[in-house]
C-alpha cells in the first residue's frame, strides 16, 4: 500500500454527487432532513474515499465498499473512520430492527457471502441471535491478507419498564465476550441532558466534574442524540447528527488538515449531518482528559 500523505484538495474521482435516490441517514440508519438543499452537493462516501486515498489504502478497500453497495444497496452501510493507538481503521455497521428476524438482507451471513473472494471471517454467527445490528472492522493489514475483523453483535436488553439500553459482544474463535453497554439520551430534553452529565460525574474515567463537562461542549449539545458507553478499559460518548462546521471545529486540534478540508469544501458538505464518537480513560482526579480514540461516521 502507498504511504500516508497529507490531506489535500478532493480528488476528482472521489467526488460522489447526491442523486435523487440518495437517502440521508445517520449512524443508526434513520433518515434526517438535510441541513440545506442537497442537490449538487456531495455524499459522505466522498469523505471516506478521500481518507482512504490520503492514507494510502483506497485501491485495497474500494473493491470491498463497491461489492457491499452492489450486494446490499446504496446507503445501507454505516461506516466509521477510526483513529486510535493502533492507527486507522474502518468499521462497517449493518442494522436490522426486526432483531434479525429471517430473512435479514443485511445479516452477517449475507455480508459474509457477498465478500467471498475479497475478505474471509475467522468465525461464524448463530443467526438465531436476535441482534439489531452487527459490525466488523477493516484494516490495512486485514485487506493485505484477506481477513475481516471479527464480528460484533449488538443486542437490546429486553427491558420494557425502564430506559432502553444495548450491549455489544465480540464473537471470536475463543468464544463470545461482552464488550460495551450503551444508553441513549435526547439532549433537547433538559432532564436527559442533565443525565448525560450525571453519568459523567459517576464515571471513574471522566475526571473531575469540570473535566467531564468539558467532554460535551455547547456545540455538541445541539446534536440529535448522545450515547454514553461503558467499555472494558474506557468510557465513550457518541453524538448523532452534528453539522459539518461542528465536526470541523471538534477535529481542528486533532486532525487540522482534515478540518481545513472541511472548511474548503464547506459548501459541498453543508447539507450533511455527521456522527462523532470518542473514548476517554481518565481517573476521578484527572483535571483534563486525553481522547485516545475517536471516529467519524457516515453512510454509503
Amino acid at each position: 500500500m502507498l504511504p500516508w500523505r497529507p490531506m489535500s484538495a478532493l480528488h476528482a474521482d472521489d467526488r460522489v454527487l447526491v442523486t435523487s435516490a440518495t437517502r440521508h441517514r445517520d449512524y443508526i440508519l434513520t433518515s434526517y432532513d438535510p441541513v440545506v438543499p442537497a442537490q449538487g452537493r456531495l455524499q459522505p462516501l466522498t469523505l471516506l474515499r478521500h481518507l482512504l486515498r490520503t492514507h494510502g489504502w483506497l485501491d485495497a478497500a474500494l473493491p470491498v465498499c463497491e461489492r457491499l453497495r452492489e450486494a446490499l444497496g446504496a446507503d445501507e452501510t454505516v461506516w466509521g473512520w477510526k483513529w486510535g493507538p493502533r492507527g486507522t481503521a474502518i468499521e462497517l455497521y449493518y442494522y436490522n430492527f426486526t432483531q434479525n428476524e429471517q430473512p435479514n438482507p443485511v445479516s452477517f451471513s449475507r455480508v459474509r457471502d457477498a465478500l467471498r473472494g475479497l475478505l474471509d471471517f475467522r468465525v461464524d454467527v448463530d443467526e438465531r441471535s436476535p441482534y439489531f445490528m452487527w459490525s466488523f472492522e477493516i484494516t490495512p493489514d486485514g485487506l493485505a491478507n484477506g481477513t475481516a475483523g471479527d464480528p460484533r453483535l449488538y443486542l437490546g436488553s429486553g427491558d420494557r419498564a425502564r430506559k432502553t439500553c444495548g450491549f455489544s459482544y465480540h464473537v471470536a474463535p475463543e468464544g463470545i465476550r461482552m464488550e460495551n453497554h450503551y444508553w441513549f439520551y435526547m439532549p433537547k430534553v433538559q432532564a436527559e441532558l442533565d443525565d448525560v452529565y450525571n453519568r459523567l460525574r459517576y464515571s471513574p474515567r471522566a475526571g473531575t466534574e469540570a473535566a467531564g463537562r468539558a467532554l460535551v461542549p455547547a456545540a455538541l449539545e445541539r446534536c440529535h442524540t448522545i450515547c454514553f458507553a461503558v467499555k472494558p478499559s474506557s468510557d465513550g460518548l457518541y453524538f448523532a447528527r452534528i453539522t459539518t462546521p461542528e465536526l470541523r471545529d471538534w477535529l481542528a486540534p486533532r486532525q487540522p488538515e482534515l478540518a481545513q478540508l472541511l472548511s474548503e469544501q464547506a459548501a459541498d458538505f453543508a447539507h450533511l449531518r455527521w456522527d462523532l464518537g470518542f473514548d476517554f480513560a481518565g481517573t476521578p482526579s484527572s483535571a483534563s482528559l486525553d481522547i485516545p480514540k475517536y471516529a467519524v461516521h457516515g453512510v454509503f
